[in-house]
C-alpha cells in the first residue's frame, strides 16, 4: 500500500486509504498523503492481493470506459465545468468524488 493503509496484523488504516481519500474524504487531503499519479482511487491493495493473481480483465462491455472518459486528460480536467463533468460521468463511480474532488486531487498530483 502506498500510503501504508495496510497494517502487518492484517487490518487497515481506512483514514490513510488512498481511496477513500481521493474519492469519499471532502475538504483538503492531508498533507502526508503521498497521492502520487492518483487522480481517483487507487486500488492497489486489489492489485497484490492473492485472491486476484488469476482474474482476468472484463469484456463486458457496460464496464469498459467510454471514449470520452479516456480523451480526458489534466487541462480537461482542470478546466472541466459542473455541466461537463455531469455529462462524462453521469454513469460512473467518479461522480462520487463530486468535481471539486477529482480538482482537488489534480492540484496535489501537481503540487
Amino acid at each position: 500500500c502506498p500510503a501504508r493503509a495496510l497494517c502487518g496484523d492484517g487490518s487497515m488504516d481506512a483514514r490513510r486509504c488512498l481511496s477513500y481519500l481521493t474519492i469519499e474524504y471532502r475538504g483538503e487531503l492531508p498533507d502526508d498523503t503521498p497521492i502520487g499519479n492518483r487522480l481517483y482511487g487507487c486500488d492497489m491493495c486489489q492489485v497484490v492481493c492473492p485472491h486476484n493473481r488469476e482474474v482476468e480483465p472484463t469484456v463486458i462491455e457496460d464496464f469498459m470506459p467510454s471514449d470520452e472518459l479516456l480523451r480526458l486528460d489534466a487541462d480537461a480536467v482542470e478546466q472541466m465545468t459542473q455541466e461537463e463533468f455531469s455529462k462524462v460521468f453521469r454513469h460512473s463511480a467518479i461522480k462520487r468524488t463530486k468535481l471539486a474532488g477529482l480538482q482537488r486531487n489534480l492540484r496535489r498530483m501537481h503540487s
